[in-house]
């Protein structure tokens, strides 16, 4: 899989650069957006593929972004990975994913970035042609 639409919703700079640049070598197509508002209201929205929220973003925060996009009925079955602060995340507890598809402890490897994306798209796919 490769050419997918990712929107990277996060309001450092650094961490949409990292995400950028990492997806786009595995031949993703990105765009990045600073805060919750600017992700639901974004124009191509129906055409991105997967989500890659904050979920403590300034303003509408990554949690209420993804509750907004998971009950939308035109966008809910877009896959969401939230990135969760490394001190929120408790080992062998379930974290809160407000209907995220997945997590991703903050700050993260590229690496797992990838895989984890790659995963998801793979789950989306295998749910749509199912």
């Amino acid at each position: 899989m490769a050419g997918e639409n990712i929107l990277v919703v996060d309001d450092s700079v650094a961490v949409q650069e990292i995400c950028r640049q990492t997806l786009e070598s595995q031949g993703y197509r990105v765009t990045v957006a600073s805060n919750g508002a600017a992700a639901v209201s974004y124009p191509d929205l129906p055409d991105v593929d997967l989500l890659i929220i904050d979920a403590h973003l300034r303003g509408v925060s990554g949690l209420e972004t993804t509750k907004a996009l998971k009950t939308d009925p035109e966008l809910h079955t877009k896959p969401v990975l939230l990135l969760v602060p490394e001190e929120e995340v408790v080992d062998r507890e379930s974290q809160n994913l407000y209907g995220a598809n997945g997590w991703l402890k903050k700050p993260f490897e590229p690496g797992v970035l990838a895989n984890k994306v790659q995963v998801l798209l793979e789950e989306a796919q295998i749910l749509q042609n199912g």
